[in-house]
């Protein structure tokens, strides 16, 4: 049956390997399961054929405008009569945001889909993510749409979710169920979709030390200031606390708020800290915590850099 055929993508999804090729303006789907004997819920047009690999043939029903692509297993079959319409509008399923950042806010998560049939379709759109996600909490898991041939659709504000500070980062795994209404019948498209997770982007920098003019050169108490920089690198508001404190002395933490820090910006914070020159700490540590997620940031400002600084 491929003979002549050209590969034109690989599709797979949920553990099923999938490698579309096109044949004489005919869609055919070579396809196996990568965990056994398993099923694809997946709805391609109403005349779907599965060939096996010694030339069995069987049609694969479909109930309500719902297919089931059934028995597949570790050998591969090729799946044919697929409607190149419905093929194409459902690749076209995807999350238009490509991450959301680990930070215990609400963030728009956008799901975009194209018609490529030449009449208008209308619908709905949910959301369904795994179980273990059970701390993801989102508000609607639904959009309504209504698109014109040739026409492209994004959920924009529907979809919102909101992390957890116990979920994972990494992929997050979600399942699009789209509801599809023409004049010809209703039918229904479920693709697997994943979603980056990452961490928020801010950094804590070392901008100046300096040692505080004082009576430190007679021998007495003297001050390091120390300036820091954060910067905010991601797409999202953040709000930080910086921390400086002398490590081998008195556990004294002190502590700077930047309680807003829009995308692209940056706060500076500074830290007096007295110090003997006659015995200098080992090191200072100043650290970063993000409030409403999960950075951390440390530097270390060790003893020869300290000595430096009253020498100079």
């Amino acid at each position: 049956m491929l003979d002549g055929a050209e590969s034109a993508e690989e599709l797979s999804v949920q553990g099923v390997r999938m490698y579309l090729f096109e044949k004489d303006d005919e869609s055919l789907m070579v396809m196996w399961s990568e965990s056994g004997r398993s099923s694809l819920p997946v709805y391609w047009g109403e005349g779907l054929r599965m060939h096996d690999a010694v030339g069995n043939c069987r049609d694969l029903p479909s109930v309500e405008g719902e297919t089931a692509i059934t028995g597949l297993d570790e050998s591969p079959c090729i799946v044919s009569g697929i409607d190149p319409r419905l093929l194409r509008t459902w690749r076209s399923l995807r999350f238009v945001t490509k991450s959301i950042e680990s930070r215990v806010v609400e963030q728009p998560v956008e799901v975009g889909i194209e018609n490529h049939f030449d009449k208008e379709i209308f619908g709905t759109v949910r959301l369904e993510f795994d179980e273990e996600l059970r701390h993801l909490q989102r508000r609607a898991t639904a959009a309504e749409f209504r698109i014109g041939p040739g026409k492209s659709w994004s959920s924009g504000g529907a979809f919102v979710l909101k992390p957890s500070i116990s979920d994972t980062l990494g992929r997050i795994a979600a399942r699009a169920v789209v509801r599809i209404n023409t004049n010809e019948g209703s039918f229904t498209l479920n693709k697997a979709l994943e979603l980056e997770m990452a961490p928020a982007d801010l950094s804590l920098e070392v901008t100046q030390i300096t040692a505080h003019p004082g009576p430190y050169r007679a021998g007495g108490p003297g001050e390091i200031v120390v300036k820091v920089a954060v910067s905010n690198g991601g797409s999202l508001r953040a709000a930080a606390g910086v921390y400086a404190a002398v490590e081998d002395g008195p556990r004294r933490r002190r502590r700077v708020s930047i309680p807003r820090l829009e995308p692209g910006e940056q706060a500076e914070a500074e830290f007096r800290i007295h110090v003997d020159p006659g015995s200098l700490p080992r090191r200072i540590w100043l650290g970063l915590r993000e409030i409403h997620g999960r950075r951390f940031a440390n530097i270390y400002i060790d003893q020869n850099e300290i000595r430096d600084v009253f020498n100079r």
